[in-house]
């Protein structure tokens, strides 16, 4: 099990963001903005006690309600402010995900995957597949690892958390340079 979840935060971490815009402003009753106490009483899941790495803060759960099931939940903090969340998705839901983002947000954005990429990714170590919605800050990706091993993540997310999360990895590795 933690294995799987920290598949999530490097996942979530990997996947950037394009677009300076802002357009979802979290995911359900958790919004962009709020502390960990806030997120931890929002009771969407029971999270685990707030850890942090690099600047970057998280939580996590095995127990987020999603499609009549559970599954894992990540919330990621920067500055003590959410600025992400990840639910892990079976195979199986990826489509229905897919249609339904679509129908929400309309066409996925050209930051997303190309088709070529989408027919490979379930045969090729180490890629990623991805669509990107409402100003690239709603995520859809699938990723295949080495022994070809598929993570799915939907994720919202502020549209500088990645940029954010680079600075503040700059920031702590400069005084060892």
């Amino acid at each position: 099990m933690k294995s799987v979840l920290k598949k999530v935060a490097v996942a979530a971490l990997l996947l950037g963001t394009a677009s300076s815009a802002f357009a979802v402003d979290g995911y359900k009753d958790l919004k962009f903005g709020m502390n960990k106490d806030q997120v931890a009483a929002s009771g969407i899941c029971t999270f685990s006690q707030y850890s942090i790495d690099n600047g970057v803060g998280y939580m996590e759960c095995d127990d987020l309600p999603f499609n009549g099931d559970t599954t894992y939940g990540a919330a990621w903090f920067i500055d003590g402010k959410l600025s992400r969340f990840g639910i892990m998705l079976e195979d199986e839901d990826l489509v229905n995900v897919a249609t339904g983002l679509r129908n929400k947000f309309g066409t996925p954005t050209k930051r997303s995957s190309p088709k070529e990429i989408w027919e490979k990714v379930d045969v090729t170590p180490n890629l990623e597949a991805n669509l990107w919605f409402d100003n690239n800050t709603v995520l859809l990706a699938v990723l295949s690892g080495q022994d070809l091993t598929k993570t799915n993540l939907l994720a919202y997310t502020e549209a500088d958390f990645n940029d954010r999360v680079t600075a503040l990895e700059s920031n702590s590795i400069a005084s060892d340079l």
